[in-house]
């Protein structure tokens, strides 16, 4: 007598266990503590997950959910927060480099769970899903070439070069190419697509099976979902905004002519609910009043070539293979190209317009066009390949091994010692850690705007002007402070600026010194606290306290 029966997939298992052990490889490689310092293992860490660690910390020092700006004093923190709080809480309990590595592990089974859902609402079938899977995680172009190039340059043994391959064959910037491997430019860096990716996934079935079936209820789940986006990333809200305004009207064209009044209210439910949970979102954590400010037209995402050439060398065997697929879905699949229209829609308008200030952010709207493409070629190469006899199966096999060598390629390179790059010293954690036990937790401190600087990325402090980069990527006027700073080292209307801002404290230290020309006449004016030989600060908060200093 069987009560339960439960015959495993082979391939629902290969699916966990492959792509599931890559993200747990680069969840555990992402930060690395040693004696002399802390590392990344991949070159995309190197700038991303110092503003999630400086967020992290800022959290665990803060102890508040909506604390200020760690990079932009006194402002919101102008960020979704939800990846880092959840960080920050795990920390608290086994330390930043666990809480990341065991949340990217887990969230990456969410994310392999939830592709997998979502692909089977349209093709009931596990090979497909897999295949799927291997060409959106494995996504490469013609890279490639340049591994050839480099290994027969290089005169060393297969393994040798194998070992020490010299950079990555998905992100050749000087030579064009940006489409980088999903793992490394996507999931791994970016902390909230990690989550968003699945509960994006989730709203786009939810409206899809509420279509199909006409059920009001599944839209009023998906505003909810949606609705809470701008806590996760904003970029998938966004994309939500676009291809549900273009799915709303294939949706009312193709049901039935006495069930539109019931689609078009639920359509419309969908739409209040997530504008009434959305904005008020916003306007806890964002400091930009119109954040469609930035949308203009710049044709051509990152190419400097031929827009054509340059996404045919970028997608590689996947550009034409797409363009076979899609043919073949007008032939025998009408209605899956048309729900794939709404995404081809969302290539075009991120190759003409760009949707915030660095264009390539776009491509945060263009993953999502990939994994609907990375479906469709999988569903083509299956029924023309995979289902058919042995020689049509090599090629199909080869077709997919060039799709995706260049991706494999980058992510075997994260298994060598090349691409461990180390972010800061045991000086640099020394230094955060001496702030941490000297200094107001709520201080703002002045420091010289580099994305690794101990301070604000390690002790949880914020400072008065951070990294110009992230500032100018999320869209934040940072000019005149930028220029007050430099004032203020320079000792130039030193106590009213220090007032203006109520500054705590002046660093001074190897970045410092570089940066800036430092009065130091002027700073010996105040209460110095010596972290070490190299690194001071200057307590300036009785200039505005009234002697109330607050250290």
């Amino acid at each position: 007598m069987h009560f339960f029966k439960f015959r495993p997939n082979l391939f629902v298992i290969l699916s966990f266990l492959i792509f599931g052990f890559f993200f747990w490889h680069l969840a555990k490689e992402m930060l690395i503590v040693r004696s002399d310092g802390l590392y990344v293992g991949q070159v995309n860490l190197y700038g991303d997950l110092v503003l999630h660690l400086t967020l992290i910390n800022k959290f665990l020092e803060s102890g508040k959910i909506f604390p200020d700006s760690p990079i932009f004093a006194s402002s919101k923190i102008n960020y979704p927060i939800f990846a880092d709080f959840i960080t920050a809480q795990v920390a608290r309990l086994t330390g930043i480099n666990f809480a990341l590595f065991i949340i990217t592990s887990l969230a990456g089974l969410l994310v392999i769970f939830a592709i997998r859902l979502f692909i089977l609402n349209f093709v009931k079938n596990e090979k497909i899903v897999f295949l799927a899977l291997l060409i959106f995680f494995l996504n490469g172009g013609f890279g490639f070439f340049y591994f050839f190039q480099d290994f027969f340059a290089s005169q060393k043994s297969p393994l040798e070069f194998l070992s020490s391959m010299p950079q990555e064959y998905t992100d050749i910037k000087d030579k064009g190419y940006w489409w980088i491997n999903n793992y490394l430019a996507y999931f791994l860096p970016q902390r909230g697509f990690l989550f968003a990716f699945p509960i994006t996934l989730t709203v786009l079935s939810l409206l899809y099976v509420g279509f199909k079936k006409n059920r009001t209820y599944f839209f009023i789940i998906a505003g909810l979902l949606t609705g809470f986006l701008p806590f996760i990333q904003a970029h998938s809200l966004f994309f939500l905004f676009l291809i549900s305004t273009l799915f709303f009207p294939l949706s009312l064209y193709f049901s039935d002519k006495n069930q539109r009044l019931t689609l078009l209210k639920s359509w419309i439910l969908f739409a209040i609910i997530t504008t009434l949970i959305s904005i008020p979102i916003f306007r806890v954590i964002s400091q930009n009043s119109n954040p469609l400010q930035f949308i203009k037209i710049d044709p051509g995402f990152t190419a400097k070539e031929n827009i054509i050439w340059f996404w045919f060398k970028n997608l590689g065997v996947f550009l034409p293979v797409l363009i076979f697929a899609l043919i073949y879905l007008y032939k025998n699949k009408f209605f899956l190209l048309i729900l794939y229209i709404p995404f081809i829609a969302i290539f075009f308008l991120s190759n003409i317009l760009i949707f915030q200030p660095w264009g390539f952010d776009n491509s945060k709207l263009l993953i999502y066009w990939y994994f609907a493409s990375s479906i469709v070629v999988a569903y083509f190469l299956y029924e023309v390949f995979f289902a058919e006899e042995l020689v049509k199966k090599i090629t199909g096999a080869f077709i997919i091994f060039f799709m995706i060598f260049s991706g494999l390629l980058d992510i075997f390179r994260t298994f060598t010692p090349v691409t461990n790059y180390q972010i800061f010293s045991k000086e640099d954690v020394n230094i955060a850690d001496s702030v941490k036990n000297l200094t107001n937790k709520n201080g703002i401190f002045v420091t010289a705007p580099i994305h690794n600087h101990p301070i604000p990325a390690l002790s949880g402090r914020s400072t008065l002007v951070g990294y110009h980069g992230w500032l100018w990527t999320h869209g934040i006027d940072y000019l005149q402070r930028a220029q007050d700073v430099e004032k203020i080292y320079a000792g130039e209307n030193f106590e009213n600026l220090v007032s203006k801002y109520q500054i705590n404290y002046i660093t001074v230290g190897p970045h410092e010194i570089k940066d800036f020309a430092i009065d130091q006449k002027n700073l010996s004016n105040y209460p110095r606290i010596i972290l070490n030989q190299n690194w001071s600060l200057y307590d300036v908060s009785n200039i505005w306290t009234n002697g109330n200093r607050q250290n």
